[in-house]
């Protein structure tokens, strides 16, 4: 071999000159125009769908094409034209390595909300029970003290000043002085000890009856209003509380087991996905392998 710079013979340890590529980076954008639009038709084609084919992947057939000594439009044409019929398709590009992806979770979807089509737990409504009626508020006369004038119809203090009076009269008597105005001034003066004292005698079994009666009359209405209140608890639990942990639980277990059915189907369907994605695999392996020594 000789060198054509000095017409003789070629050092053998000098670098071979560069082999440059029949390409122009003018064709390379070109290329990429006349690919870019057409990519969404390689695709839906059915040796481009499902493969995941980009403007890259074309190019480097274009390449291809031109390395094997076709022109500019003969090799646009060539790798177009090969998507139309089996024996021209391309070589696909080569699998990702990192496998399958994981199987959607149960919990949520996009976003942290709920899966399409995954039951949403609906509680029951709940209709609160009327407010607790109370009875009117205890209520109750105030004491009225006793009027002087009762003591004319008060039977101790008549029993007392009779007895009391005919005791001074009968010692008078006894004494020769009854009519006397010492006995008379005994008499009043009795008369009037004994008003005050049958008074007070008289106001402390009225307060005494009072308080009584006060006391009864409070005690009553302690029960009322705690046997009302045990009813309104009562139907608060059966007729409110009760009915509504029911309902609860009833539309809690329906959500559970709706949920629990949309969960086997989700991991049914994502075993279908992977079993027809590891056939896909299997059979895009073969025939890249193929492809690639063809």
């Amino acid at each position: 071999m000789y060198d054509q710079d000095t017409d003789g013979p070629r050092d053998p340890r000098a670098p071979s000159p560069p082999q440059t590529d029949p390409w122009t980076a003018d064709d390379l954008q070109n290329a990429t125009a006349f690919f870019t639009p057409r990519l969404a038709d390689v695709q839906h084609t059915a040796q481009g769908q499902g493969q995941g084919w980009t403007v890259n992947d074309l190019i480097s057939l274009y390449r291809q094409r031109r390395g094997e000594g076709l022109d500019h439009q003969a090799a646009l044409d060539t790798v177009m034209g090969g998507f139309n019929t089996p024996l021209g398709a391309p070589p696909p590009t080569p699998p990702p390595t990192g496998g399958p992806p994981p199987p959607p979770a149960t919990g949520g979807g996009p976003g942290g909300g709920p899966l399409p089509g995954a039951p949403i737990f609906t509680p029951p409504a709940y209709t609160p029970p009327p407010a607790f009626q109370a009875p009117p508020k205890f209520s109750y006369a105030n004491f009225v003290a006793p009027d002087p004038n009762d003591l004319n119809t008060d039977p101790t203090y008549q029993y007392d000043l009779k007895t009391q009076q005919q005791a001074i009269q009968h010692s008078a008597a006894a004494r020769g002085v009854l009519n006397t105005g010492g006995t008379i001034y005994d008499l009043l003066s009795n008369a009037h000890d004994l008003a005050s004292t049958g008074y007070h005698d008289l106001w402390n079994r009225k307060m005494g009856e009072y308080q009584t009666n006060r006391g009864n009359a409070f005690d009553t209405y302690k029960t009322n209003y705690g046997i009302g209140k045990d009813v309104y608890d009562t139907n608060y639990g059966t007729q409110y509380t009760d009915p509504y942990k029911y309902g609860y639980q009833g539309a809690q277990d329906t959500y559970n087991a709706r949920q629990h059915n949309f969960d086997l189907g989700t991991q049914y369907s994502w075993y279908g996905k992977l079993f027809d994605f590891q056939k896909d695999q299997d059979a895009f392996d073969r025939k890249y392998k193929l492809l690639s020594y063809a």
